[in-house]
């Protein structure tokens, strides 16, 4: 089983005392996962980073259209593949990174897609013709 929000004994206090039918606010209580404190909040920036990232890649490719079309000598209609294959990609890799992310946990799969990003924008640096 993957790591979830709850633990063994989380799951098992809560069923105990759902069975004893307590109501109110002690009930609410007990079905809420803990707050982490430090820990939740880097989750959540490191949320935002990714999706800043990874979206902020495809959102902006129409920005850099103008500067292909002058650097590389070619019409528009050829450029735009670039924004379709970084959404094909990232949308069509989510079939098989999300039984990974269930299967090896999400820590492991998003370290390997950052490193395999920032080497794909390295080597894309270095490109002399499209």
């Amino acid at each position: 089983r993957p790591d979830g929000l709850f633990s063994d004994y989380d799951l098992k206090t809560i069923g105990d005392e759902t069975q004893n039918c307590q109501t109110g606010q002690e009930n609410a209580e007990l079905l809420l996962p803990p707050v982490e404190g430090l820990r939740a909040w880097l989750v959540v920036l490191g949320s935002f980073l990714m999706h800043w990232v990874i979206l902020g890649d495809i959102y902006t490719t129409g920005l850099f259209l103008p500067f292909y079309e002058e650097e590389y000598q070619k019409p528009r209609q050829e450029l735009v593949i670039i924004g379709t294959l970084q959404t094909a990609l990232l949308f069509g890799s989510g079939v098989f990174s999300g039984k990974l992310g269930d299967r090896y946990g999400v820590q492991i799969i998003f370290g390997i897609g950052a490193i395999i990003h920032t080497i794909g924008l390295l080597l894309a640096s270095f490109s002399i013709e499209f």
